[in-house]
């Protein structure tokens, strides 16, 4: 073995050749398997259900509320809305929103009152504001 050799390699194997030590590989692989989270389950709407979800949806309710309420993943409730062609809401700022976003936060406003204002959360109204060019405040807290 060379200079550039690892040692603690080479003197493993020179133990599990010598029959001093025995390969755990298995035993980590045990290990492993047993840290591993529990396969996701699967919960499949029939046809009651996704018709539930979509009169509920319609009724007012978020896609978030949607979801919970039927044990599904947000993801899976919009992908039953769109096989139904049921048109989501989506509460994208138009850029007159933007510039009275711009105007509210130069006002004083937080990016949590903005938001609240116009029903989208915060992260979505800095996001806004930052690429309208406006010079953030120092988060609080």
């Amino acid at each position: 073995m060379g200079s550039y050799s690892n040692p603690s390699v080479v003197s493993r194997l020179q133990r599990l050749l010598a029959g001093q030590d025995t390969d755990r590989v298995s035993d980590r692989s045990a290990s492993i398997v047993a840290r591993k989270r529990p396969k996701q389950t699967q919960v499949r709407l029939s046809r009651d259900p996704v018709a539930q979800l979509i009169t509920s949806y319609q009724a007012g309710s978020t896609l978030e509320e949607v979801a919970a309420e039927f044990g599904v993943y947000v993801r899976t409730a919009a992908a039953h809305l769109e096989r139904q062609g049921v048109p989501q809401r989506r509460h994208r700022l138009t850029p007159d929103q933007v510039a009275e976003a711009v105007g509210l936060y130069e006002a004083g406003w937080s990016t949590i009152q903005i938001g609240q204002h116009f029903g989208v959360y915060p992260e979505s109204i800095r996001y806004r504001l930052m690429r309208a060019g406006v010079h953030m405040r120092p988060r609080s807290g």
